[in-house]
């Protein structure tokens, strides 16, 4: 007859050291077959079990093979030097690294005097520190530099031009709007108050052209198919921005006397 089988119950050893697992496997007296495989496991300290086959609670007879799935070091790197380089030249350099290690790269925009858009300021963590399996590195990016846009609307045109250069805007244009009472009062503006906008932005501002002082007078005289002979159309616009001020005012006159 072959030796007696007996059974018992996986116990919990995940959280244990691999030494201590082993010991409790041991003390079960069912001559294991008890077999360690390293992974690598970001939850788990290293030499720690992590999971375990058969699982907790099945159960076990003499003899099986138990396999104490071990958390293992983590794959170290030290980061490579990215600062200089354009933004695709230093993705292109760490791909691989990113691919090793399952790194989480985040590009993150900043400003800088002197540098060219796009051009790698810096990175977190910086060059020569170590870096593992799952990290994440940052790299700062030289952006545009950016304003936020100034509440210009029915502010006075030099008030505007101060506003805009204060905040940074040196390309502005002056576009005459509709005319009104009060001459270069700002009426509109390209862009939407409190946005963040690149400082080489073209701006346009409309403003208010002021009181008509002159205006061009049309008239369309009645002419045949039923027209009604008395009636004359008086088209007035501002000579100023073509704005049309009155395109149907009706003079009646004495057709007689025409």
């Amino acid at each position: 007859e072959g030796p007696e089988i007996q059974e018992g119950e996986m116990p919990d050893l995940v959280g244990n050291r691999v030494e201590d697992a082993t010991k409790k496997l041991d003390n079960q007296d069912l001559e294991l077959d008890i077999q360690v495989e390293e992974e690598e496991n970001m939850d788990y300290e290293e030499g720690t079990v992590f999971r375990t086959s058969p699982a907790a609670g099945d159960t076990i007879r003499t003899g099986d093979t138990v396999t104490l799935f071990v958390a293992k070091g983590m794959k170290k790197e030290l980061m490579p030097s990215l600062t200089g380089m354009t933004q695709e030249d230093a993705e292109k350099a760490i791909q691989t690294l990113v691919e090793d290690l399952k790194l989480v790269v985040e590009v993150v925009e900043d400003y800088q005097d002197g540098v060219r858009e796009g051009t790698v300021l810096k990175t977190e963590p910086s060059y020569n520190q170590n870096i593992q399996t799952g990290d994440t590195i940052k790299i700062i990016v030289c952006a545009q530099k950016k304003a936020k846009m100034p509440d210009l609307v029915g502010k006075d045109l030099q008030t505007a031009k101060d506003l805009l250069d204060y905040a940074g805007f040196t390309n502005v244009t002056v576009t005459p709007g509709a005319s009104g009472p009060k001459k270069d009062v700002v009426l509109s503006q390209s862009h939407e108050k409190s946005a963040e906008v690149a400082i080489d932005t073209e701006i346009e501002v409309v403003v208010c052209v002021g009181p008509v002082t002159k205006a061009d007078v049309s008239f369309e005289l009645p002419g045949g198919g039923g027209e009604d002979p008395g009636k004359v159309t008086v088209v007035i616009t501002n000579v100023t921005t073509g704005e049309l001020i009155e395109a149907v005012t009706e003079v009646r006159f004495n057709p007689e006397t025409r």
